[in-house]
């Protein structure tokens, strides 16, 4: 009888649609799963696979075809403009701070060029400058959101300007709440029970009669130390905001705050803490199926098991060709992502180092030339994204043949 298995998926973004590829192979083997972690967006898989949404949902998430939806992105979205605008108009926003700055840089350039020429002017122009500065402030900055306002509705203007605002404001790009509503209507269809609030402890009661146990990565930027949340190690964390935390790469989504109402992890309080992506210090966490004997771990993942069972990593592997690919993608037109994404792989290189030795048990699944956010739905990216899946597909394949698990 084939061993039970403990699942383990990487982040890697939009690449994360080549997981579902891959678990459709390993689903026509019926395995046992005993297991499933995910960081980032391996997350999303780890947290379908524990709720029993097969693999063919999954892939349902990917455009079959030009027009249709593509709901693997619907949650990543510029917040609505009014929210943002509201949230800059707020006393001592970071928008006005910025803003600000740069207008009182202009002004202190202007007028020491007029003192220069001209000090007795350059003098009366200063006093004045500042007799009416703050009028003048609240002026400038009220018709700036008003022309903001007027290209957030501008059909050609790919709302970069609420993307920016986003940025400044929220410290991401993308609306967290989006990531919330469409995780619900995701989960629910299978557990109907299941809400915004549903913690880890009780999904793992809902879902007693799949027999699977869900965590998911985050990293503690505060303490720089990873998280490993779930039913031992923060019972009272709602699912949802595990899930969000996990894929909060930073610039990108606004980082997670750590609420009261949520307990503690094990025996420390994270109140206050800010939490982010869970690949930051642990892309691909082998190490807490791994080492179970280790008494840390054994905190986090529970005693040892009786029955000896298998350990699979999934890994988006941006150094594999993908097998028949379409073109790689062009250079991201807006061009914090494609940076943010350089900063992100560089950050996260040193990690390799602590898999040393377990390449047998990883799936290594190609994703080279494929963007980390696939954000259009013009017909090249949904190649791409299918390609994706695809090379999920070939790889699992490979990788089965090779170690004979079944």
């Amino acid at each position: 009888m084939p061993p039970p298995l403990d699942l383990v998926f990487s982040g890697g973004g939009t690449r994360g649609v080549a997981l579902a590829g891959a678990l459709d192979v390993l689903e026509q083997h019926r395995p046992a799963v005993r297991r499933v972690v995910g960081t980032s967006a391996g997350a999303i898989a780890a947290v379908f696979g524990a709720a029993g949404i097969p693999s063919r949902e999954y892939l349902k998430l990917v455009p079959a075809k030009p027009g249709d939806p593509f709901l693997f992105n619907a949650f990543m979205a510029a917040p609505p403009g009014e929210k943002v605008r509201d949230s800059a108009r707020q006393k001592g926003s970071q928008t006005r701070l910025v803003l600000r700055t740069a207008v009182d840089s202009a002004a202190d350039k202007f007028l020491e060029g007029v003192a220069q020429r001209r000090p007795r002017i350059g003098e009366m122009l200063q006093g004045a400058f500042q007799l009416g500065k703050q009028p003048f402030y609240e002026a400038a900055f009220e018709r700036f959101l008003e022309r903001a306002a007027e290209r957030d509705q501008d059909p050609k203007n790919p709302r970069k300007t609420v993307l920016l605002f986003s940025l400044i404001e929220f410290g991401g790009l993308f609306e967290p709440d989006l990531f919330r509503s469409w995780l619900v209507e995701r989960l629910s269809a299978p557990l109907p029970r299941f809400t915004r609030t549903t913690t880890l402890a009780e999904f793992q009661q809902m879902t007693a009669g799949i027999g699977r146990e869900l965590s998911v990565v985050a990293s503690d930027s505060t303490d720089a130390k990873p998280l490993v949340l779930n039913r031992r190690t923060a019972p009272n964390c709602p699912v949802v905001e595990a899930v969000l935390m996990s894929l909060s790469v930073p610039l990108i989504w606004p980082e997670t705050i750590w609420r009261k109402e949520w307990g503690a992890y094990l025996d420390r309080d994270l109140v206050g803490h800010f939490i982010v992506d869970g690949s930051l210090l642990a892309n691909l966490p082998l190490h807490y199926v791994l080492h179970r004997e280790d008494a840390e771990v054994r905190r986090v993942m529970g005693e040892p098991d009786r029955e000896p069972g298998a350990v699979i990593g999934l890994f988006l592997d941006v150094s594999l060709p993908v097998p028949g690919d379409v073109a790689a993608a062009e250079r991201l037109e807006f061009k914090l992502l494609e940076r943010i994404e350089r900063m992100f792989g560089t950050l996260t290189a040193w990690q390799w180092d602590a898999l040393k030795g377990t390449d047998e048990l990883i799936c290594r699944i190609g994703a080279k030339g494929h963007p980390s956010l696939e954000l259009t739905q013009a017909p090249e990216a949904i190649q791409r994204l299918q390609a994706l899946v695809n090379s999920g597909r070939c790889a699992m394949t490979d990788y089965l043949k090779k170690r004979k698990l079944f």
